[in-house]
């Protein structure tokens, strides 16, 4: 009887050591997670501090972009005004001297004509300036109007004209096809683009020809046929420049 009692109380002992044991690992496993956490609470912490850093150097550096911003703005409208006024100048004496020298030969005629679409070119373009600030803000306007577009291709073949006085061996063709009539869009900066694209393929053209064609193509919108203005300059340069309207 005193055996199978010392047995029990051997096995209950036995049991509370591996009870305590298994107690005392589950503490120590319990501490090691609880002081991960703590190390991850810290680089957590860390990164938290080192983000809110971030964005105030961010918010500095937006702040500094707007002031730039609002800088570039102001002197782009100042230059702007400043320009307009020797524009005008020279303009206003070529008309001037248009008007009252009756005794011009053809040719001297025709080159003051040239300066005086250069110079309203030069002063849509200094106008246009302006717009840089429209395109920050996410605007740009577009000023609808009739045009004849014959006149409009001759005129900047014309402004384009001096360029060719370098490049002898380079020819400037136009070409505007009978159907085309009145057009209806943003008459300034198709000139500008015309011009900037005329201008590059003179640049690029050593000889052969730059060209310019405009004609009417039909064109799908709405689910409807509709013409569109097709404006397209071509060179034997290096490579080919073309747009459509």
């Amino acid at each position: 009887m005193v055996a199978i009692l010392l047995s029990g109380i051997g096995f209950q002992t036995a049991r509370v050591i591996r009870r305590d044991r298994h107690l005392q690992e589950s503490n120590s496993a319990l501490s090691s997670a609880n002081h991960e956490l703590f190390q991850i609470n810290v680089d957590l912490q860390q990164k938290t501090d080192d983000l809110d850093q971030s964005n105030d150097k961010l918010e500095d550096a937006n702040r500094k972009i707007q002031q730039q911003t609002e800088r570039k703005s102001a002197f782009l409208a100042s230059m702007s005004h400043e320009l307009r006024t020797p524009m005008n100048a020279i303009k206003g004496f070529t008309n001037l001297v248009l008007r009252r020298e009756k005794d011009l030969s053809d040719r001297n005629r025709d080159n003051l004509e040239k300066v005086t679409q250069a110079s309203d070119h030069l002063l849509a373009m200094i106008n246009d300036i302006l717009d840089l600030s429209k395109i920050e803000a996410g605007r740009m306007d577009v000023n609808p109007e009739p045009f004849n577009p014959k006149a409009l291709v001759a005129m900047c073949c014309a402004t384009v004209t001096p360029l060719l006085e370098e490049k002898p061996d380079v020819k400037l063709e136009y070409e505007v096809a009978d159907e085309v009539g009145q057009a209806n869009t943003d008459q300034g900066r198709i000139r500008q683009m015309v011009i900037n694209l005329l201008s590059n393929a003179i640049k690029f053209t050593d000889e052969g020809t730059v060209r310019v064609d405009c004609k009417l193509e039909g064109d799908e919108a709405g689910g409807r046929e509709v013409e569109m203005l097709e404006i397209a300059v071509s060179d034997t340069g290096k490579g080919s420049r073309r747009m459509r309207y």
